[in-house]
C-alpha cells in the first residue's frame, strides 16, 4: 500500500508521542517562543572636572583671578588664589565677592558673570568665572611700601633724620613707583599714591628744574592753610645739596653755612636760594605729575598724614 506524505507525517508524530508516554490521539501543543530583550548597557556616572567619575548631579565651579586680588565664595569653598575650584550639587546658587589688592580695582567679571558689581551663579553644569583686575594707575606700585618702611627705619630708627627726636611715625616717598608710605617704627601703616614734578627722574639741583629732591629730610613747618589744601614743608635744601651747590658755583660759602646751621638747629633752612626751596608734601591730587617739584597727594591722603606726622618727623625720599 502506498502512503501519502501527510499520512506518513501523522504516523511519525503519533509514534513520537507514544514513545514519550503521550496520548497518540492528543493534539500537539504549539511551542511558545519568547524573544529575550537585549540588555541595556550600563550608563556611566557623570565625570568630574578632572575627568574622574563624579557623583550624579555634581559639577565644578572654577575661578580665575587676573591681576592682584582675591575671590571668595558663599557658601564657602572658593578662596582664590589658593583654592580656585569647588564641586557643588546642581542648582546650587553661589555668590562670589572680589577684593582688589591695594592699588588695584575690579574691572569686570567674565564667563558666567558680567559687569563690575556682584557675581552670583546658579550651577547646573561645569562653570567658570574670571575676575579681571587692573592697576588703578600704571605709574603707582604700592607693593614697595612695606620694604621701604623697614629699610628707612634701620636699627631702632637710626637711619631717620637726626632732628626726628621721637622716632615713631615717618614717611617714605618712592619716586619711581609714585608711592608714599606712612610708616611707624619700621612697619607699614598705609600706602598712598603720589604725583611729582614735571621732571620726576633725578635729584633736584637748582631752582626751576622741576625735580623732586632725594635724601633724608625732616618737617620744619606745617602749612594748614596752603593753597594746595594742606602742606608739610620738608628741610630742603639739605646739607648735601648745599655742598653740591657750592661746588657747582650755584651758592656762596655764606649761603652754604646758613643751610648747614639751620640743619644743625633742626629749623627751616633758607628757601630763597638758587638751589630752590618750598618743597612740600601737598594736596590737590596725585593722578599726574603736575607740580614744580612737590610731592602731591589726594586731599584725603594728606588728611591721613596730617593725623600722624608733625614737626620734626622724618620724610625719606628715594629715587
Amino acid at each position: 500500500m502506498t502512503l501519502s506524505r501527510s499520512s506518513t507525517l501523522t504516523s511519525l508524530a503519533a509514534a513520537l508521542l507514544f514513545a514519550c508516554g503521550g496520548d497518540p490521539g492528543a493534539p500537539i501543543p504549539a511551542a511558545a517562543v519568547t524573544e529575550a530583550a537585549p540588555a541595556s548597557p550600563a550608563s556611566p556616572a557623570p565625570a568630574s572636572s578632572d575627568g574622574t567619575p563624579g557623583a550624579s548631579g555634581t559639577f565644578a565651579l572654577a575661578i580665575r583671578v587676573e591681576g592682584t586680588g582675591r575671590v571668595v565664595s558663599q557658601p564657602a569653598g572658593i578662596d582664590c588664589p589658593g583654592k580656585c575650584t569647588m564641586k557643588v550639587s546642581t542648582g546650587t546658587s553661589v555668590a562670589l565677592a572680589a577684593t582688589a589688592a591695594e592699588g588695584w580695582r575690579l574691572d569686570a567679571w567674565r564667563g558666567a558673570c558680567s559687569g563690575s558689581g556682584g557675581c552670583s551663579v546658579v550651577v547646573t553644569a561645569d562653570t567658570s568665572v574670571t575676575s579681571a583686575l587692573s592697576l588703578v594707575d600704571a605709574r603707582w606700585d604700592p607693593a614697595v611700601g612695606a620694604a621701604d618702611c623697614t629699610a628707612a627705619w634701620g636699627n631702632g630708627g637710626d637711619k631717620l633724620s637726626p632732628c626726628d627726636t621721637v622716632k615713631d611715625d615717618y614717611v617714605v616717598v618712592h619716586k619711581s613707583t609714585r608711592n608714599v608710605a606712612l610708616c611707624k617704627s619700621g612697619n607699614l601703616v598705609k600706602n598712598l599714591r603720589a604725583g611729582l614734578g614735571s621732571k620726576p627722574v633725578g635729584d633736584k639741583v637748582k631752582q626751576g628744574d622741576g625735580r623732586t629732591p632725594e635724601g633724608v629730610f625732616y618737617v620744619p613747618r606745617l602749612v594748614p592753610n596752603s593753597s594746595f589744601y594742606k602742606a608739610f614743608l620738608i628741610s630742603y635744601p639739605s646739607i648735601d645739596a648745599a655742598s653740591r651747590g657750592f661746588a657747582g658755583g650755584l651758592i656762596s660759602s655764606a649761603v652754604r653755612a646758613q643751610i648747614q646751621s639751620a640743619h644743625s638747629a633742626c629749623v627751616e633752612p633758607p628757601q630763597d636760594t638758587a638751589l630752590g626751596g618750598d618743597i612740600e608734601l601737598i594736596g590737590n591730587g596725585s593722578s599726574e605729575d603736575w607740580t614744580a617739584g612737590h610731592v602731591a597727594l589726594d586731599d584725603k591722603d594728606i588728611d591721613v598724614l596730617w593725623a600722624s606726622i608733625g614737626v620734626g618727623d622724618s620724610v625719606v625720599i628715594l629715587p
